[in-house]
């Protein structure tokens, strides 16, 4: 421990700095490496979401490193995008390939992406919209923790179950922490090292993101098998 302490005094950052530094290097990984394995799957909706919060968490890691105004702002905007769109609607649709066998040309995607970039700067940069904002993200990540708690029924019924049990689980911990992120204040979050809100959310997105990837892994599996089955019977 008191090696520790010498080493973060050397590099100028306290104990709760650290933590969530190393929260936001978790999510950065866990970003760039699954997206790269969705889109070897051929999700090219949810590879690229999950890229694009990757590249939110590195952005934050040199905001935090320069105090770099423009990377504030950009932190600002990704951020909002993934709240009101990336993961509420493009998240959705990338597990309807899926679970509904959803499919849309590259063209769509392409618009998706487009659309919902714009429509993110309208809804976080707008006068008219901030008042209802904090309640937006609400309205657009209920159902979509909704929908995942709907996956995981389904990997549940492919007697998954622990990867089951673990989306699950980790989309309860994502209500939690929507449902506090702009209405509630953990008494003494402003020194507490662990049990600080930012601290709480990068950790549930960073496992988030493992147990998502690995329940579409199952469901994947599931399809290929079927279509296989449905191939040798033809």
């Amino acid at each position: 421990m008191e090696i520790s302490k010498m080493l973060l005094d050397m590099m100028g950052i306290d104990s709760r700095t650290a933590l969530l530094l190393l929260g936001c290097f978790s999510l950065a990984l866990s970003g760039f490496f699954y997206g790269f394995k969705f889109l070897k799957l051929g999700n090219q909706i949810l590879g690229y979401e999950y890229l694009i919060v990757g590249s939110s968490s590195v952005n934050f890691l040199f905001y935090n490193t320069t105090l770099y105004p423009p990377s504030y702002e950009l932190m600002l905007y990704l951020d909002s995008f993934s709240r009101a769109f990336g993961f509420p609607l493009l998240g959705t649709l990338g597990f309807m390939q899926l679970t509904h066998q959803l499919q849309l040309s590259n063209s769509s995607k392409i618009m998706l992406f487009t659309i919902t970039l714009a429509l993110t700067a309208v809804i976080l940069y707008s006068d008219f919209f901030a008042p209802v904002l904090a309640y937006f993200y609400l309205a657009v990540m209920y159902p979509f923790c909704l929908f995942m708690l709907y996956v995981a029924k389904k990997v549940f019924d492919l007697k998954r179950r622990k990867t089951g049990f673990s989306l699950m689980l980790t989309t309860i911990a994502n209500i939690v922490i929507a449902s506090i992120y702009d209405f509630y204040v953990i008494p003494g979050e402003e020194t507490n090292v662990v049990f600080n809100f930012f601290f709480l959310a990068l950790l549930t997105w960073s496992a988030a993101f493992v147990t998502m990837y690995y329940a579409y892994v199952v469901l994947y599996e599931s399809n290929h098998v079927a279509d296989q089955n449905t191939g040798n019977s033809d």
